[in-house]
């Protein structure tokens, strides 16, 4: 008997590392997209990119905007603050073992 579970979107591979690179402290989106362009070399982003990412998972209640928190940047503008969710933990965990099975079952299909 097939059970139906309600449909959740997966995180992307580019959504889940934004989520590991903002971890358990807030961010402004240049500390997010240095990171990101850390963790995931050679699969660099653009600003563009990320805040598009960004708009995605704060959409979808994974990240929330803290706002400037009063920090303005070099040039004068402030900067938004983003902070992971209980959602975004819990979607992170999901993916991360969606990942797990996947490389188990990789490893597993090149080692018979």
């Amino acid at each position: 008997m097939l059970i139906k579970m309600p449909r959740r979107k997966i995180l992307t591979v580019r959504q889940a590392a934004v989520l590991v690179v903002l971890g358990d402290e807030s961010k402004y989106g240049y500390e997010v997209l240095r990171g990101y362009n850390e963790l995931m070399t050679p699969f660099r982003m653009n600003g563009g990119s990320l805040y598009v990412t960004l708009k995605q998972l704060e959409g979808s209640g994974n990240i929330t905007s803290l706002g400037s928190m009063g920090v303005p940047s070099k040039g004068g503008a402030t900067r938004n603050y983003y902070a992971v969710t209980p959602e975004g933990k819990k979607s992170l965990s999901e993916f991360s073992g969606l990942a797990g099975r996947v490389m188990t079952a990789s490893r597993n299909h090149n080692n018979p």
